[in-house]
This record gives C-alpha cells, structure tokens and sequence, in this order.
C-alpha cells in the first residue's frame, strides 16, 4: 500500500524551515547545520546546501508529496496543458488550457513554414484549468501549430483547418 501525505514547507531568509503537516502541525527549524526531521512518521534531511533549498530557493512557499515506502521528496505542480476540439477545425474552436501560475496567457497560430497567421491575447490568466472559444481568422485549408505562451511557459499542439466554404 502506498500512502501519499500532504505537507508544506517555508524557508525563509533567516535560513529557518517551517513545516506544515496535512493534519496542520506546525514546527520551525534552524538550518544553520545539518537537521534531520521527522515528520508525519517519514526522515527528512536538511542542510543549507541541499537541492532542496537550491531547487526551492529562501523564501518560497511549495505543497510537496512524500510516500512512506521510498520517503522521496517532490514538488506538486501544475502542468501546462493544451486541447483544442473539435478537430479538425472549422470556423469556430474551443481552447482548453492549463496554466501553471498566473501569468499573462496568450495563444499564437502558425503555419507550416512558421509564419505566424494568428495571434489571440488571453489577457492576465489565474492558475488552473480554463476554457475559451475562440474564431479562426479566413485561412487556406491545412496543417497549422497552435501554441499557447506565457512568461514561464510554451506548449504547442498540432491542428488541422478545413476552410469553410
């Protein structure tokens, strides 16, 4: 059986480690040597110098996950995502998207040769899952690259348009 729990930790400047467990227990740390804590019945070791704190930086809050069975340590996150339906594509489609944290969003359409046809700004976009509709602009039947863009990520997708007659 594996059993996933939920914790969080805070570093801060003072080089502190605050850890959260998912039943709310809250202990704070000092990171000026080597620390070994035990929390929720799993070890953790930490020092200044370890990934972690390199991966995490001082200062930051992350929701991790840790499993009992090989007590591995690693960040949730958000995947970006991107879906576009139906395909192919007529006149009007339906973006879906997954954005990793707010940010501003925007998605740009390319042809094959990588000339860009198409470019729709999504405006300033919360983290999470969201859906918007969208009207193709008049274009040549054919293969096209549908990528949506922010300040921390790009995902692209194919598509392919029927022009409408």
């Amino acid at each position: 059986m594996i059993m996933v729990l939920l914790a969080s930790y805070h570093y801060s400047k003072s080089q502190s480690l605050k850890a959260i467990s998912q039943s709310g227990k809250e202990e704070i740390y000092s990171l000026s040597q080597p620390l070994t804590v035990t929390f929720d019945s799993t070890s953790f070791i930490f020092n200044r110098n370890t990934t972690v704190l390199k991966k995490w930086g001082y200062g930051e809050l992350r929701k991790i996950v840790y499993t009992q069975i090989s007590s591995s340590v690693e960040e949730t996150h958000i995947k970006p995502s991107l879906e576009v339906f139906p395909q192919p594509i007529e006149h009007q489609f339906t973006v879906a998207y997954t954005v990793p944290q707010s940010q501003t969003v925007r998605l740009d359409l390319y042809s094959m040769t990588g000339e860009m046809v198409f470019t729709y700004s999504l405006g300033e976009v919360h983290q999470g899952e969201h859906r918007s509709t969208l009207t193709i602009p008049q274009l040549p039947s054919g293969q096209y690259i549908l990528c949506l863009m922010g300040s921390t990520f790009s995902y692209n997708i194919p598509l392919i348009h029927i022009a409408g007659q």
